[in-house]
């Protein structure tokens, strides 16, 4: 296989180099049987040596040149000539094989992506030179002959109408790569591994420590990360691989390509300091809660929407004095008497929180269900499967498998 540059004119100058030299350098008339087709050595077919010499088929730089491979006879050159193989190649051919898309350019392309088009981040993730993830994005391109990125002068600014779909296939290749890691670790029956959890600070503090303590019984050898995120970024975490399971709450999307099981529920109770004067009331209600200062959640953090909505539904408008992240330090605040705290239900523990009283207010919020979130189509290890059940007693190995394989429109919601 060989390249013929054509266009702009240069058709007419590049065939007769290629197929006016006999054997043995002589200049042969067109049409003479004694015509040879061979390559002049030290003639260059393109002036884009890279171009050519990789063989792609189309290139941007070699000015309104194209280039295309060229096998047997199949071309025919200026003045009606066939221009073939040449017979001192023996069929071999005259160019060097096509490049081999690998792994590092399609994570140069992903990475591009998750990290809005800014190759300084990319680089940092891939621990390379920006030049060199330029270098694999430019030649996987060159390689399917089309632009997956937008740019501005040498900045990515966006992906082509092209490039959108090159991306998700992109990212379902190196999903697919992990899942056949994965599968091949569980074949060899590898009991070590890891396993990445993303959950807000309430549930990783307050909900998983007797979960966590009989997995690790069970897989001591499996290393498990914890991460405490907001409700929001733990979709993000999931989708980018950084997680294998999420716990998701109540009023966050759930994307097409997420599958969740529902695990548990759980609801807010009202705390204060010793001697305040709620703790007289029984069964207080919000429109006397509301009286006073409110330390609770801040807003987009679990629970809050559904906090505000039960005030809202009364046509109450609390004081809110504090918002937080975390459970730990609305006790903090509330400790100092400066309002009525409004926190997770298993975050208050009468031994370990002595300073503080909870009020018995039945169920004035709306409880929470928390749900546990797989990426679809990834494969699970024995492990993740053993995890997801000791949230959701009673779901089986081949229901959860089968949940996760199945695809967007056939997917259930549990």
């Amino acid at each position: 296989m060989f390249f013929l540059p054509f266009g702009c004119g240069r058709w007419g100058r590049a065939a007769p180099r290629i197929s006016a030299m006999a054997a043995g350098g002589a200049r042969v008339p067109p049409g003479s049987p004694d015509r040879k087709p061979e390559i002049m050595a030290g003639q260059p077919l393109s002036r884009n040596r890279r171009c050519r010499s990789r063989g792609y088929r189309s290139c941007r730089r070699s000015r309104g040149s194209s280039h295309f491979p060229i096998s047997g006879t199949a071309a025919a050159g200026a003045g009606g000539d066939i221009i073939g193989t040449p017979p001192f190649m023996d069929g071999r051919a005259a160019a060097r094989p096509l490049p081999v898309m690998n792994f590092q350019q399609l994570k140069a392309v992903h990475e591009a992506i998750r990290h809005g088009f800014n190759l300084t981040e990319t680089a940092e993730i891939l621990h390379a030179s920006q030049s060199a993830v330029s270098r694999q994005i430019r030649e996987l391109e060159e390689e399917l002959g089309l632009d997956i990125f937008q740019r501005h002068g040498k900045r990515l600014v966006g992906l082509t109408a092209p490039g959108q779909e090159v991306a998700q296939i992109v990212e379902r290749i190196l999903k697919d790569r992990d899942s056949l890691r994965k599968a091949a670790d569980e074949y060899l029956r590898i009991d070590g591994g890891g396993l990445a959890l993303a959950a807000t600070h309430a549930q990783v503090r307050y909900r998983l420590p007797e979960t966590v303590m009989a997995f690790r019984q069970a897989y001591p050898q499996v290393r498990l990360t914890l991460h405490q995120t907001a409700p929001a970024q733990i979709i993000e975490l999931i989708k980018s691989g950084q997680a294998d399971l999420g716990l998701l709450p109540d009023g966050l999307p759930r994307p097409p390509d997420l599958v969740t099981f529902k695990a548990y529920s759980w609801s807010h109770r009202f705390v204060v300091p010793h001697g305040h004067p709620l703790l007289e009331v029984r069964y207080p209600s919000l429109e006397e809660i509301a009286r006073y200062p409110i330390i609770t959640f801040e807003e987009g953090m679990v629970g809050r929407e559904k906090i505000n909505q039960a005030f809202r539904d009364r046509g109450l408008e609390p004081d809110i004095i504090i918002s937080a992240v975390d459970s730990d330090v609305i006790k903090t605040y509330v400790a100092l008497g400066l309002g009525v705290g409004i926190v997770a239900e298993r975050s208050f523990d009468a031994e370990t929180d002595p300073k503080l009283a909870c009020l018995d207010t039945g169920a004035l919020i709306a409880p929470i269900t928390t749900s546990v979130a797989v990426l679809r189509g990834s494969y699970l290890r024995s492990y993740a499967i053993a995890f997801i059940q000791a949230l959701v007693p009673g779901l089986g190995a081949d229901e959860i498998r089968a949940r996760v394989e199945s695809p967007p429109d056939l997917g259930v919601a549990a």
